[in-house]
């Protein structure tokens, strides 16, 4: 491409694109790890446990499902619709680190015995966390993976040798299930930002109107 900036004479810029690794994931590690997704979004606690132990995780199944979301293994068997926020705050930063040193040790374990293709994943979801972050978390990336893990999911049912109209019926059923879950995210997730909005332009225009309360406040 041309030197951005520059004029048309000047000597082209050479632009090399690094993609990183790429790994074509098993289909049954594919599907595994799609339930696994879609359990820890909503809280399952029986399949999350199933799905971690099916990796190799043993009864360290709550780290690793901390190390997939990274989020504290509370914050993930909350069933509230609200746990599904993404907190981008100093405080949770704060709290993620001092978890990573608490569990140093039992986190080098579980990568030694999770299965390879868990390994890029791990890269790939940090990867993706730190862009969100940067960017002030725009895109939540729990939603994203419940709505693609759950469609996968459905899609396999279908595509099972024998699989009639009972089986089609039940897939559209599970598939709205999540879809109304999600839909309840994010109309919280407005409810919250307006709420907020309304907060913020309340105290400006008290600023601003300088009552007597704020004055005493001020020059105490």
């Amino acid at each position: 491409r041309p030197m951005p900036g520059k004029t048309k004479t000047s000597s082209p810029q050479v632009v090399i694109l690094d993609h990183g690794l790429y790994k074509q994931l098993d289909e049954d590690f594919r599907l595994a790890y799609c339930s696994l997704w879609k359990a820890l979004v909503f809280g399952e606690v029986d399949v999350i446990r199933e799905q971690c132990q099916g990796f190799g995780a043993g009864d360290m199944y709550p780290l690793l499902a901390a190390m997939i979301t990274a989020r504290p293994w509370n914050n993930i068997v909350d069933t509230d619709v609200a746990s599904l926020v993404i907190p981008n705050s100093k405080e949770e930063k704060a709290k993620l680190k001092q978890y990573a040193a608490q569990y140093a040790v039992d986190i080098g374990r579980l990568l030694n015995t999770v299965p390879r293709q868990m390994l890029l994943l791990f890269k790939t979801n940090d990867c993706l966390r730190h862009l969100d972050r940067q960017l002030g978390s725009p895109v939540n990336t729990f939603v994203i993976m419940a709505r693609a893990s759950n469609r996968a999911l459905v899609l396999h049912k279908r595509r099972q040798p024998g699989s009639g109209w009972g089986a089609a019926l039940r897939g559209f059923a599970q598939q709205g299930l999540v879809e109304a879950s999600l839909l309840s995210w994010w109309l919280l997730g407005i409810w919250d930002r307006a709420v907020e909005k309304v907060a913020r332009v309340c105290w400006r225009s008290a600023v601003r109107s300088d009552p007597p309360a704020l004055q005493v406040a001020r020059a105490s």
